[in-house]
């Protein structure tokens, strides 16, 4: 090679280096950028991780005498919900590296919500579950609690349903269905779901300014409870009191929604009946119940489950329909699918549980 070809190929490998340095330092500039980008750009969805199981006997206060020592422990059940829409690089990772996490779509949990909002509906749910499980645990020892109300109030339309068709917005409130008048949420859905599939419901409502509408829509089947009608709303009690015989207050800190309800409701019953209604064991539980007992579904089976699995949970009680969820992540516990209060008493019975025994003085 003559000392013009050799001119000629460093000159060619001189370019190559600077192509190769310009390459990598173009690669590194769009690793940076993205890395800063994936962690300040916000998408819209939701990510579930799994939360804690927390001893509710360490969150219930009865202001009663006669309480019974519980040989067992029940747990509700936390998940860990982004309260704000999570950055880029949360969601990669939760898609692709935490195999306990799923992701919704923003709208789909929250709805046209902002997470301000979004925090203080859950709030209020958790509120109601509390209230519930206080009812149906006393009525359960034979405590009756007297309950008042002066309508449904909506808080969430299903899209596509019913209610949505008929112009219900959040806020409104139920006062009748067909011909009978409706005090509570309980009876507003009972007093709906009393109707076929497929039937006309006129439903009577007030909006929040006080002007009434009375209008008919055709109801559909329930995808969570087949063979139950559906109207679309999920309801509160407006102007809710309730007088209780005896004081029952749940403390869950900072955790929110509806699904502690099945929990408080086994550890409240557990503390007023004498014997054992657990056998001693380690019970997780999770489902909104309603003040007839009823249990309905939640969401974040899956991390719930791994949270009870974690905490050394020898059964976990979940609604109905949500087992199969439960069952893939569940390990050695046994998961029990329950649709109301009664089922679930029954099936800890069968564990080696004490029936309960009712209460003799409803008040100290």
């Amino acid at each position: 090679m003559n000392e013009n070809e050799e001119v000629v190929e460093k000159k060619k490998l001189n370019v190559f280096k600077i192509i190769f340095a310009c390459f990598v330092l173009l690669l590194i500039v769009s690793i940076i950028g993205f890395t800063i980008f994936s962690v300040f750009h916000k998408v819209d969805y939701v990510i579930l991780e799994p939360g804690d199981a927390i001893s509710v006997n360490e969150s219930i206060n009865i202001d009663f005498d006669n309480l019974d020592d519980p040989n067992g422990d029940i747990k509700f059940l936390t998940v860990l919900v982004s309260a704000q829409r999570p950055s880029l690089f949360e969601y990669l990772k939760a898609k692709y590296l935490d195999e306990n996490t799923t992701i919704y779509p923003w709208r789909e949990v929250n709805g046209t919500l902002s997470s301000d909002e979004s925090q203080r509906l859950s709030a209020l749910m958790m509120k109601q579950s509390q209230n519930a499980a206080a009812v149906v645990a006393l009525e359960t020892v034979g405590c009756p609690v007297p309950r008042n109300g002066t309508g449904a109030t909506v808080i969430e339309v299903s899209e596509n349903s019913p209610a949505a068709k008929i112009g219900l917005k959040p806020g409104d409130t139920i006062t009748k269905v067909n011909d009978v008048q409706v005090n509570l949420d309980s009876e507003a859905v009972e007093e709906i779901q009393r109707n076929s599939i497929g039937s006309e419901v006129e439903i009577t409502y007030e909006n929040t300014g006080g002007k009434q509408y009375v209008k008919t829509t055709k109801l559909i089947e329930n995808k969570e409870i087949k063979g139950k009608a559906f109207l679309g709303v999920s309801l509160v009690t407006r102007d809710f009191d309730l007088d209780f015989p005896i004081d029952i207050e749940f403390e869950a800190g900072e955790v929110t929604g509806p699904s502690a309800g099945l929990a408080f409701t086994l550890a409240a019953i557990d503390l007023l009946s004498s014997g054992d209604q657990v056998a001693g064991k380690t019970v997780a539980a999770t489902g909104e119940i309603d003040l007839l007992g009823n249990i309905y579904t939640v969401g974040g089976i899956q991390q719930k489950t791994v949270a009870a699995k974690n905490a050394g949970a020898e059964v976990m009680f979940v609604p109905q329909g949500e087992a199969r969820q439960a069952e893939k992540v569940k390990g050695d516990m046994k998961i029990i699918e329950v649709s109301n209060i009664k089922q679930a008493l029954t099936e800890l019975n069968k564990l080696g549980g004490d029936k309960v025994s009712r209460v003799r003085e409803c008040a100290n």
